[in-house]
């Protein structure tokens, strides 16, 4: 057979970019395609014919790899087909790695937990109605606590949180989505709240996840103010006044 005509089938040529560099086995490589044994191991017959693919026997298998000099001037076309691969190979793993990263960072996110002197039920009410809302946080809330309604604190100097509810089980588990009106580093919805509600004998206790924050800066920053809130809301829920926010606009009668 003409050598062109050899590494012009696209799964011989591929078969020859998969051991250009390494060794495989004849059923690592047909475990790279979506085509039976039968017909992957007449492609490496045919190669093996034309002289392209030499073969090593280890124990009871036959390992194959790319006899490069023995393609001569067709060399140069594999190559360039085993670069492009290279290339795309090297673009996924960045995009896995990424996407790893961002898992990593999401899973590390930051927890805080308080206890509260409240039962679940009470304290669940302070996070849907808005009146109990403000009573802890912010001069103003817009709660719509249903999947996908709008959740919205006024904060100071009319700074707003935005996001909305993803799910809402009362009295033990609500999410939103979580994000600052105006900020490119935390925008509207861009970062997720979870919030764990268990009741301890006649208490509450509460564990707040905040996942997505980018950036250790962000996770000691909304720790911070996680922290002084949830204690805000532990004295409100039981009964106690924690005064004016400190955070939030005063609105005047």
């Amino acid at each position: 057979m003409d050598p062109l005509r050899v590494i012009a089938a696209p799964r011989r040529l591929q078969i020859l970019v998969m051991v250009w560099d390494q060794e495989l086995s004849a059923g690592q490589i047909a475990a790279g395609f979506d085509v039976s044994w039968g017909a992957v191991s007449q492609h490496i017959t045919v190669l093996r014919n034309a002289g392209f693919l030499r073969q090593r026997r280890q124990g009871t298998s036959r390992l194959y790899r790319a006899d490069k000099d023995a393609l001569g001037a067709l060399r140069a076309v594999v190559e360039e087909k085993w670069r492009t691969s290279l290339t795309r190979l090297k673009a996924l793993a960045e995009a896995e790695q990424r996407e790893r990263d961002r898992t990593v960072s999401d899973a590390a996110g930051l927890e805080v937990a308080i206890h509260i002197d409240a039962r679940p039920e009470t304290v669940f009410e302070f996070f849907i109605d808005p009146a109990r809302y403000v009573e802890w946080m912010g001069s103003d809330a817009t709660i719509e606590p249903v999947p996908g309604g709008t959740y919205r604190v006024r904060m100071r100097d009319g700074v707003e949180t935005a996001g909305e509810f993803v799910e809402i089980d009362p009295p033990h588990r609500l999410v939103f989505t979580w994000g600052w009106q105006g900020d490119e580093v935390v925008p509207p919805t861009s970062t997720r709240v979870e919030i764990i509600l268990t009741p301890t004998g006649s208490g509450t206790d509460l564990l707040l996840r905040h996942l997505g924050l980018p950036g250790q800066a962000q996770r000691a920053h909304h720790r911070q103010g996680w922290e002084m809130y949830l204690n805000r809301l532990a004295t409100r829920a039981s009964g106690g006044d924690p005064g004016p926010d400190p955070n939030a606009e005063q609105l005047r009668p």
